[in-house]
């Protein structure tokens, strides 16, 4: 049986693009732009690395597979009532890292980046207590406000950056309808809350 080669690629998109992958690729942009960040120490640049990865990515996807041992769970976490306690333990782990950070000798924007991360990851939480949101869109509306915010704040030129991400953005969101698990709203919704939470944390703080 033939598989449908628009399906495949919306599955490679939202794979590439998952969430828990976006915060690096954010952790990246800014350490690529930052003013200075070619003098940090081998010991200082990997340790930053280390508490980004392990914050946003490693635990959280761990904390996920042991959840999904149960058998009664559902292993895509469709549900929405499935996503809150992730949500939960994503947030705080991001926040913890976001404390770690704070102790090393860097620019406090990687602080209140990962600060802003989780304070989105809470605002998932409290709307997915009565609707289903699109984390995908969240965390790359995010990334744009990040970006949006760092160009306005520090003058760091992200134009084609942005473009791109905006671009991305697009085609990820229309996966996610296409593949039927998330309504178009909640695309939406769910890019214009981390747009404007990202954007105001970094953009505030």
């Amino acid at each position: 049986m033939k598989q449908d080669p628009v399906k495949i690629t919306a599955k490679i998109l939202s794979y590439i693009f998952n969430p828990f992958l976006i915060p690096i690729i954010g952790f990246f942009l800014i350490y690529s732009h930052i003013p200075g960040s070619e003098y940090y120490t081998v010991k200082v640049r990997n340790i930053l690395f280390l508490i980004y990865l392990i914050s946003t990515g490693v635990l959280p996807l761990l904390f996920i597979a042991v959840l999904l041992l149960n058998k009664e769970k559902q292993r895509n976490l469709d549900n929405r009532t499935d996503r809150i306690v992730p949500y939960m333990f994503t947030a705080f782990s991001i926040f913890m890292g976001s404390q770690l950070v704070g102790k090393l000798p860097v620019p406090g924007i990687f602080r209140i980046f990962l600060l802003g991360i989780s304070i989105l990851v809470v605002l998932s939480l409290i709307v997915t207590l009565r609707w289903k949101i699109s984390g995908h869109a969240s965390a790359l509306g995010g990334l744009l406000g990040v970006l949006l915010g760092l160009n306005f704040r520090y003058g760091m030129d992200f134009l084609w950056v942005i473009i791109a991400v905006v671009f991305v953005s697009g085609l990820v969101g229309t996966s996610r309808v296409y593949l039927h698990k998330h309504t178009l709203s909640q695309v939406y919704a769910g890019f214009l809350m981390g747009l404007a939470c990202m954007f105001s944390v970094l953009y505030i703080i």
